[in-house]
């Protein structure tokens, strides 16, 4: 399966974070996917904030995050939920590394 080879692709690699994939039609929602790797950076309100094409440094990614995280806290909508079913057709791998 194609979580299967990403989760082996993760194993051996220090990625703590957790690695999602989606189906064509969650692609379609978030505009499209015009290259790899792509990241989405999401705000607390579940609105997207960032897309990256291609290499997104650690340095340029851990501004981006703490600018986020910097921002006032507020209730995410139910969909963005920890607890939230995913979007049918969404497949979630976890991070590998650790």
């Amino acid at each position: 399966s194609a979580a299967g080879h990403v989760a082996r692709w993760l194993e051996g690699r220090d990625i703590t974070y957790p690695i999602a994939m989606a189906s064509g039609g969650i692609v379609r929602d978030f505009g499209g996917v015009r290259g790899l790797p792509t990241s989405v950076l999401i705000d607390r309100r579940g609105r997207i904030r960032h897309v990256v094409l291609g290499l997104f440094a650690e340095p340029a990614l851990a501004l981006a995050v703490d600018r986020l995280l910097d921002e006032p806290a507020v209730a995410p909508p139910p969909s963005a939920r920890p607890d939230a079913t995913p979007p049918p057709g969404a497949v979630v791998a976890p991070g590998g590394g650790g």
